[in-house]
């Protein structure tokens, strides 16, 4: 074999390694299930359509032999799924709450029926997870309305049961963003920290983040604790993955402004010990800017591309500690 071809062959399978590596942190979720008939006979060859609602892309997929289908790599969001068989009344299932590493079970059942006729049902509000992994879901609605001092999501993770913390009471960004979390008593350099499947720590420090994604730009996060699969790197831990924002089929935006002044503060406990009028009498010097927008929609060359914009600033000046 010429060494050439050996070179060649070699970078082929580093690549596929890497690939393989990179994919397999999961930033998506599973609907999977049988579909039956009203006696419950098995259907295969049944077409069932996952329909991701805000943005109206549409996943199609075909029950087997065994009348199982599943519906992989689904982004996370709200769901209408359809079972359609010629012969059959088409079912359709809405309301169906798909998050980051969720595997959920929709099973469906047909009836006789012609195919002008529908027959809709609402799927319930808490859905079998068919996953040994011990794991909490920090929602959307939970990082935008649970107050935040410095306005930092990591905060958010203490909210796992098994998680204790030696956070600072204002968690740093950056370079100072030192994330000092256990999880179910391991060390705290041991916990995997994800963005977008992709990883999020300074392999230095292994407790320090190379990027803190602001709290408008994240659409929610899962903490996993114990016994997840094998597809997780790194360290064993715990894992905290977070799934930042997508747009939707229509043009949306947010601007915002947070602001902590001095002027709005108590003075502190010891300070007010001081003999120094100046320290006495009023707080510590503060002003603590936070402000930043948000946008996101369809990008009109193609109905299957979205985009998602956020960025913010922090302008701070305060008395040294």
């Amino acid at each position: 074999m010429r060494p050439g071809f050996k070179l060649f062959c070699s970078t082929l399978l580093l690549l596929g390694a890497l690939v393989g590596s990179a994919t397999a942190q999961e930033t998506t979720g599973t609907i999977a299930g049988v579909v039956t008939d009203e006696q419950g006979a098995i259907l295969p060859g049944v077409t069932i359509v996952a329909t991701h609602v805000p943005t109206g892309r549409t996943f199609q997929f075909v029950s087997t032999s065994t009348g199982a289908y599943r519906a992989t790599l689904l982004p996370s969001g709200t769901y209408a799924l359809s079972f359609t068989l010629s012969g059959f009344q088409t079912t359709t299932v809405t309301g169906i709450s798909l998050s980051v590493n969720d595997r959920i079970e929709i099973n469906g059942k047909l009836k006789i029926g012609g195919l002008s006729e529908t027959v809709q049902v609402t799927a319930e509000r808490s859905l079998v997870q068919a996953t040994s992994a011990v794991q909490q879901l920090v929602s959307s609605r939970q990082v935008q309305e649970l107050p935040l001092n410095n306005r930092n999501f990591v905060q958010l993770a203490t909210l796992a049961p098994g998680v204790s913390s030696d956070l600072s009471d204002e968690v740093g960004i950056g370079l100072t963003s030192t994330v000092s979390i256990s999880v179910n008593g391991a060390r705290r350099n041991a916990l995997n920290w994800l963005v977008d499947g992709v990883s999020n720590v300074d392999v230095g420090s292994n407790i320090t983040l190379l990027s803190t994604p602001s709290v408008e730009s994240i659409e929610e996060f899962k903490i996993i604790t114990s016994s997840y699969a094998a597809e997780w790197p790194r360290s064993g831990g715990g894992v905290v993955n977070v799934v930042t924002k997508s747009g939707t089929s229509s043009f949306r935006g947010s601007s915002y402004y947070f602001l902590r002044d001095n002027e709005m503060n108590a003075n502190s406990f010891f300070r007010k010990l001081s003999t120094d009028p100046a320290v006495r009498d009023k707080p510590a010097a503060l002003d603590y800017n936070n402000f930043g927008y948000t946008i996101g929609g369809p990008a009109k060359v193609t109905e299957k591309l979205f985009f998602f914009w956020s960025q913010a600033w922090r302008r701070v000046t305060r008395a040294p500690a």
